[in-house]
């Protein structure tokens, strides 16, 4: 334990000189933070949504998580789904759900758009309104690792969705 408190360890030196110690949640870039926090979020699932004891357990018909985003399907009333979310929020105050619904037959998903088209799901790139376009410049001072990773996963994403 001692040794995992250590390699999550995160301080912050500022300009003029003060240093901070992040005491909660994992710090974004370590390798280490996203396969904690598939092991937390594995465990959390099992205790409290898959649970034998959570009475909305029937109403989740499928559900797929991508580190901290949840795709699932509920067969339940709106009034159930609220009350399911609000069970989870109560459970650590450091996890927290949001919901986005589906609105006119469309659900944005990471970076997929969903539709329901003639009883079927349809698939298409989704970028938010916010989104810049703007990615690493070719000729910046960057790793040429992180170049090709970017990339590798615009032409992955585009070869996906095409």
């Amino acid at each position: 334990m001692k040794l995992l408190e250590i390699s999550i360890e995160t301080y912050f030196k500022t300009l003029d000189g003060k240093i901070y110690f992040q005491r909660d949640d994992l710090p974004i870039g370590k390798s280490i933070s996203k396969p904690l926090a598939g092991i937390y979020m594995h465990w959390f699932e099992k205790a409290y949504v898959f649970n034998a004891d959570n009475q909305f357990r029937d109403n989740i018909s499928f559900w797929k998580r991508q580190v901290d985003d949840i795709f699932f399907v509920w067969k339940g009333s709106k009034e159930d789904l609220e009350l399911f979310v609000w069970h989870l929020n109560g459970v650590e105050y450091r996890v927290q759900f949001t919901l986005e619904l589906e609105k006119e037959g469309f659900l944005p998903f990471l970076d997929v758009g969903l539709m329901k088209t003639g009883g079927k799901l349809v698939t298409r790139i989704y970028r938010k309104p916010t989104h810049t376009q703007q990615y690493i410049n070719w000729n910046s001072n960057h790793p040429k690792n992180m170049l090709l990773g970017v990339l590798k996963g615009l032409i992955h994403r585009a070869h996906g969705f095409f």
